[in-house]
């Protein structure tokens, strides 16, 4: 219902201040597939980074564990109660640790039970870690060490993730200024002086310049959000 309102009400003010006509409703099917495409990548890279944080948090949890002499199976049922007092029921890991502690108790192998949590999530970083986990826990190897070494790798990355978000914070507001600011331009310019912008409304030559307008618009905001993007 929120992205409905949403997606309507971008529709009708782009209506208003690049065409004055009612047949400027005709943008709902575009906005609606872009903006559409926009928050559910902006949800999607959201839960991206929280999985990262908790995937971080559950890897210390399990080597704290470790060291102090736990068996795995019961390092995994630590660090679900470790994820459910720092996240609580918002957690994006917790059901699946929870999942995974549950077919443990069904006598699953726990690297069994892992790989397929890490499949389910479809996170590289934890289907590299089950692959490694498993031949460990396999051959005998020192998956202790393992798990401490990719908790320091996965930090690493994360507090570089949230170092370049802290730098580009800056830009990232003036980018939302700068989308802002067009339209509240032609916003002002209609109700201030609305009888210098008749010209552009009504006539063909003024609707294909405001749709040139509206497509480099459009393009101008694409191509700031692309800049700004960095990747980890």
């Amino acid at each position: 219902m929120i992205l409905l309102t949403e997606n309507v009400g971008i529709t009708a003010l782009l209506a208003w201040l690049f065409y004055d006509s009612i047949f400027g409703l005709l943008l709902l099917p575009p906005v609606w597939i872009l903006n559409t495409k926009r928050r559910r990548l902006e949800e999607q890279n959201q839960w991206e980074r929280q999985l990262e944080l908790e995937y971080k948090e559950l890897l210390v949890s399990v080597s704290s564990s470790l060291q102090t002499g736990y068996s795995v199976e019961h390092a995994f049922e630590e660090a679900e109660r470790s994820i459910f007092l720092l996240y609580g029921k918002a957690s994006v890991l917790l059901p699946g640790l929870k999942r995974l502690n549950g077919q443990v108790r069904l006598r699953v192998p726990v690297e069994k039970a892992f790989r397929e949590m890490a499949e389910n999530y479809g996170s590289e970083d934890l289907l590299d870690f089950a692959v490694i986990f498993g031949f460990g826990k396999r051959l005998g190897g020192d998956y202790i060490q393992n798990i401490r070494d990719s908790a320091k790798k996965i930090s690493q990355r994360v507090e570089l993730s949230q170092e370049i978000s802290t730098c580009i914070a800056e830009k990232q507001l003036e980018l939302k200024a700068m989308t802002v600011m067009p339209a509240g331009i032609l916003a002002y310019m209609r109700l201030a002086a609305g009888e210098y912008m008749d010209p552009v409304y009504h006539h063909l030559l003024g609707i294909l310049a405001m749709t040139g307008a509206l497509v480099l618009y459009a393009g101008s905001i694409w191509l700031g959000k692309k800049i700004i993007n960095i990747q980890v």
